[in-house]
């Protein structure tokens, strides 16, 4: 009966430990963030940039000295068929973080979002002079900056909204001007159009 009564107090024990163990935050003391990120063609009405055609989520996270958490980088999230996408992050209570959302197409060639410091862009190829308003080519992005982490414990839950960062710039000639340039002797063999757009964030 001692025996018993011995192993009933260590399985008490044990459990109380267990449960003490049993932490909503992540492990560690840390508390969990969820961020739904929501593409605004699902709120409004049809409209330029709608995003319609935007099917994945990128998301950095980054600390008080804007340095990247590479632990805590997600890609390749999926949209439901509301326009959300969900992404959970486990934090530090008491310190500040800022995020990056960016959501695009999974066909589109144009942008490549793979590098945490920068999003490259290139419009260049075989179909840029006939394409005009592709919607494939529309993204979409925010940014939320010094969050400070709660210290209660609770989960924190926080809807994005996505934002079109720029429109497309459309560029072409009409035969009439290029027939103009070509008998000018102008050789337009292989030029290109460059635009350069410095903090494009802001």
């Amino acid at each position: 009966m001692r025996k018993l009564t011995l192993l009933l107090s260590l399985a008490v024990l044990l459990l109380m430990a267990s449960c003490a163990k049993d932490e909503p935050l992540g492990g560690d003391d840390k508390v969990i963030y969820e961020f739904t990120a929501q593409l605004p063609g699902y709120i409004d009405s049809r409209g330029i940039g709608d995003g319609e055609c935007a099917d994945e989520l990128f998301f950095w996270v980054y600390d008080e000295n804007n340095h990247e958490l590479e632990a805590l980088r997600r890609h390749n999230i999926s949209f439901n068929n509301s326009g959300q996408a969900t992404v959970q992050v486990p934090l530090t209570p008491g310190h500040k973080y800022s995020f990056v959302f960016w959501a695009q197409n999974k066909e589109c060639k144009a942008y490549d979002p793979y590098n945490s410091d920068r999003i490259s862009i290139d419009y260049w190829g075989e179909e840029a002079h006939v394409i005009a308003n592709d919607d494939l080519r529309d993204a979409f992005y925010a940014i939320k900056r010094n969050i400070q982490v709660s210290t209660d414990g609770e989960m924190v839950q926080q809807r994005i909204r996505l934002q079109r960062p720029f429109a497309q710039l459309n560029y072409g000639i009409s035969k009439e001007v290029l027939k103009a340039v070509t008998d000018a002797g102008v050789d337009l063999t292989g030029a290109r159009a460059f635009v350069y757009v410095s903090q494009a964030y802001t």
